[in-house]
């Protein structure tokens, strides 16, 4: 079976399917990625890829400013039908590509999920991929972008309803804003008008009942994030957790002579000293937060002044600039990029945004977390309140918290280290079995044969 994969240019959600590609693969399965900016990733792994050499989502118009056309186009639906023109000469381009590429199933991004019914109208079954933790709506658990630590109490349960109906109303202002500032020149109308005329009402299709982005109805996800760090819940009808998939050695290797060096030196500090090597890094999507990257980052470095026992390696990701942090602490290390795998099995403790990726390697290298969450609009808040209900690290506030308070947090977890070890082994031992198993391979398979059947 040919199996092609459209995610979305981020490490954050390549990463995860490298297990499953090897898994499908060796399963005799053809899988293909789309390349949008991961090619040299992609090759490294060996995978194939294919570029269609256009994009499908249209290019919005300038959204910033708000003029008398663009709200008269909003108020009475009037779309530019030179943008309608433009989109389905490119969703013809689309089709004629996929009838080359001839795919059994498409292994969709959950965070791009309008494109899923160009699919179906080209009648290719989908098949959702999330990396985060169940997105949609539980009545006994918040939204993932909230710091909520829910429990079984009739309050808990009332106070996520509140969060949840906070979250959707919130949904759906964000969309009326994104259609009224570009005049209806938005992904979502620009889409909905195109399908309209294929039959599909992409308005009884929405799905806004979730943490963030919009969601289609009725397409079976294949969750591979982790279903023993989330809370307890019911599971969502249609969805599959075969979570964590995670390849544990995909990145042994440094570029960089210096990384090998201070490798080296590392190993020789956990002989030797009684001190902890702490590890931060907040994540390679947290740029387009770069001031508040820049305010922790400095407090990390007074932090690492305050523990002279311990090594701090610093990972900033490459728009920092590394000048704002000299002069540089003698017990701290700073680089832009690290090979976080490789890296964390020689740490103690690691300082995180509070990513599901990183989480995972976490978990699987058994290292207790510190979590400061950067952006307030993804899964990086639930994830810190997950690490706090499963009692495998702590969590802060990346504004609020001074580096005395950081000090402390450290000192906490230290002291308590035998503790959060334990804890994360008995989720690691949970995890091990999902991450050796094949049995997101049979529910991929079974999805095709259901769909080949008319099921």
């Amino acid at each position: 079976m040919k199996i092609v994969v459209d995610i979305l240019p981020a490490m954050g959600h390549f990463n995860p399917l490298v297990k499953l590609v090897h898994m499908l693969q060796s399963a005799g399965h053809e899988v293909v990625f789309i390349d949008q900016g991961l090619k040299a990733e992609i090759a490294r792994f060996g995978f194939q890829s294919f570029t269609t050499g256009f994009e499908l989502s249209p290019v919005l118009l300038n959204k910033g400013e708000i003029t008398f056309r663009k709200f008269f186009r909003y108020l009475f639906s009037k779309t530019d039908e030179k943008l309608i023109i433009e989109l389905e000469n490119r969703f013809q381009k689309f089709k004629e590509w996929l009838g080359k590429i001839s795919p059994d199933i498409v292994f969709l991004d959950e965070q791009n999920m309008l494109k899923a019914v160009y699919y179906q109208i080209c009648k290719i079954p989908v098949i959702s991929i999330e990396t985060k933790p169940e997105p949609c709506r539980n009545r006994n658990v918040p939204p993932f972008t909230s710091t909520y630590i829910p429990s079984d109490t009739l309050i808990s349960k009332l106070v996520c309803s509140l969060l949840w109906l906070n979250k959707i109303l919130k949904n759906k202002y964000r969309l009326k804003m994104i259609r009224f500032r570009s005049g209806g020149a938005d992904n979502y109308s620009l889409t909905r008008r195109i399908t309209s005329s294929y039959g599909i009402d992409l308005r009884r299709r929405l799905c806004l009942d979730r943490g963030c982005g919009i969601g289609i109805k009725n397409i079976p996800r294949l969750n591979i994030s982790a279903a023993a760090f989330d809370f307890p819940q019911n599971k969502s009808k249609n969805t599959f957790y075969v979570g964590p998939l995670t390849e544990t050695d995909r990145d042994n290797q440094s570029n960089a002579p210096r990384y090998d060096v201070v490798y080296k030196n590392l190993v020789n500090f956990r002989k030797k000293a009684n001190g902890s090597v702490i590890y931060c890094s907040l994540g390679s999507y947290s740029v387009m937060h770069m001031k508040r990257l820049r305010c922790f980052f400095l407090k990390m470095a007074e932090v690492a002044r305050k523990q002279p026992d311990d090594v701090f390696i610093l990972s900033t990701g490459e728009y920092f600039d590394v000048g704002d942090l000299y002069p540089v602490p003698d017990n701290m290390y700073v680089f832009d990029y690290l090979p976080q795998v490789n890296l964390l099995g020689i740490c103690d403790i690691m300082i995180t945004h509070g990513g599901m990726n990183t989480i995972t390697e976490c978990i699987l290298q058994e290292i207790p977390m510190l979590v400061y969450p950067v952006s307030p609009d993804w899964d990086q808040p639930g994830n810190g309140s997950r690490v706090m209900y499963h009692k495998i690290g702590l969590r802060g506030g990346i504004f609020k918290d001074s580096p005395k308070a950081i000090f402390k947090k450290l000192d906490l977890i230290k002291a308590n280290y035998d503790f959060y070890k334990s804890n994360i082994r008995r989720m690691k031992a949970l995890m091990e079995e999902k991450n050796n198993s094949f049995e997101a391979v049979e529910i991929i398979e079974d999805l095709i044969r259901q769909n080949q059947k008319g099921i």
